[in-house]
C-alpha cells in the first residue's frame, strides 16, 4: 500500500506539470496573437507600400528624377519601425535634402500606415522618440521672427498615442504655428474646448474653457494707471502680471518663474529680474477674468492663464507647473 505522503507528492507533481504546461500554452497563445497583429512588412516594404498616401511637397512634380520627390530609400540601420507595435514611425525627407528641407513622420499601427504626424511637412524635426509601445513623442522646431534657418529656436512638442477604443491616433501637446491636426484625423478636442491655442497646444486639465478664445462675458477691462500700464495679483499673491499695450510680464514667487508674452509669437522667458511696474494692483479673484489691450488673464484655484487673443499664444502659472505656448 502506498503511503499518504506518496499520493500527495504525486498529486503536487501532477499539478505543477499541468501548471507549467498551461503557462507555456498561454505564452504560446500570446505570442501567436502578437504575430497575428503584425503586418509582416519590413520598414522598406512599408514605405514602398504606402508612400503613395503621402502627398508630394509640390503639385508640379512630374518627374521621378525631381530632387523634391520623397526619398524612399531607407537606411538599413533604421529601427524606429516595428511591424508589431501599436504605434511606430518612419521619418522621410526629400531626395535633395538640406538641413531645413521638409520632412514627414509616417505613423504606423501594427506595421500598417495610419497617417502623417502633420498635414504639411515640417522643415525642422530635431527629435522623434518611441515613448511606449503605443506612444511616439515628436519635437518640432520652427523659426521665430527674425531667425534664419541655421538658428531656428522655436520648439513645439507633441505626443501621438494609439487609442484602441477609437481605432485612431490621438495627439496631445503643441504643433508649430500653421500646422493643422484636424485634417489628419488627429483628436483636437483638448484645444477646441478651450479656444484655439496657437500650435494646437493642449491646455492643462481644468483650465477655463475661454482660454485662447475671446474674453469671457463679464471680464473686467483694466484701466491704465499713471504709467499707462496695469498690474494684477492672484488672491494668493504668489503670481503677479504687469500689462502694457505691447507686452504681458508675469512672475511667480514660489517657485520662482517669469514668463513674457508679446503681441506676436509664443511666450518666452525674459532675461530680467526686476519687480512689477509701480501701478495700483488689482486682485483678480478666482473665477474672474481681466483684459488689457489684446491680453486676457483668467484666475482659477488651479492657476492663472493668460493669452493674446490675436495670436493665440499664452502662458499658465501654478505652484505645480508652468507652461508656455
Amino acid at each position: 500500500m502506498k503511503s499518504r505522503f506518496t499520493v500527495v507528492s504525486a498529486a503536487v507533481a501532477l499539478m505543477s506539470l499541468l501548471s507549467g504546461c498551461g503557462g507555456a500554452l498561454s505564452d504560446s497563445a500570446s505570442e501567436e496573437s502578437r504575430e497575428e497583429s503584425c503586418s509582416g512588412l519590413t520598414a522598406q516594404e512599408a514605405v514602398d507600400e504606402w508612400i503613395v498616401e503621402v502627398p508630394p511637397i509640390e503639385d508640379d512634380i512630374t518627374s521621378a528624377d525631381d530632387l523634391r520627390n520623397w526619398n524612399t530609400e531607407l537606411d538599413d540601420s533604421i529601427d524606429s519601425y516595428d511591424e508589431c507595435a501599436a504605434l511606430s514611425w518612419i521619418e522621410i525627407g526629400i531626395i535633395g535634402a538640406t538641413g531645413s528641407s521638409p520632412k514627414h513622420v509616417m505613423l504606423f499601427h501594427h506595421g500598417e500606415f495610419v497617417m502623417t504626424a502633420t498635414v504639411e511637412p515640417e522643415s525642422f524635426i530635431p527629435s522623434v522618440e518611441q515613448v511606449t509601445d503605443a506612444e511616439v513623442g515628436i519635437t518640432f522646431g520652427y523659426l521665430k521672427p527674425g531667425e534664419g534657418t541655421a538658428n531656428a529656436s522655436g520648439k513645439a512638442v507633441s505626443t501621438y498615442a494609439w487609442d484602441e477604443d477609437e481605432g485612431t491616433v490621438v495627439r496631445s501637446g503643441e504643433l508649430p504655428d500653421g500646422s493643422d491636426s484636424e485634417a489628419q484625423g488627429v483628436d483636437g478636442d483638448e484645444s477646441d474646448e478651450a479656444g484655439s491655442c496657437a500650435g494646437g497646444f493642449a491646455l492643462p486639465d481644468g483650465v477655463d474653457e475661454s482660454v485662447c478664445g475671446e474674453p469671457a462675458d463679464g471680464a473686467q477691462e483694466l484701466t491704465p494707471g499713471q504709467y499707462g500700464s496695469a498690474l494684477i495679483f492672484t488672491p494668493s499673491k504668489n503670481v503677479w502680471c504687469s500689462f502694457t499695450e505691447d507686452e504681458l510680464d508675469c512672475a511667480m514667487t514660489d517657485p520662482k518663474v517669469r514668463i513674457g508674452l508679446g503681441t506676436s509669437g509664443e511666450a518666452y522667458t525674459p532675461n530680467r529680474d526686476d519687480g512689477p511696474v509701480a501701478e495700483e494692483p488689482t486682485t483678480v479673484e478666482y473665477g474672474e477674468s481681466v483684459t488689457f489691450g489684446p491680453f486676457v488673464c483668467v484666475s482659477q484655484e488651479i492657476g492663472l492663464s493668460c493669452w493674446n487673443t490675436e495670436s493665440g499664444h499664452g502662458l499658465f502659472l501654478s505652484r505645480d507647473s508652468h507652461q508656455m505656448w
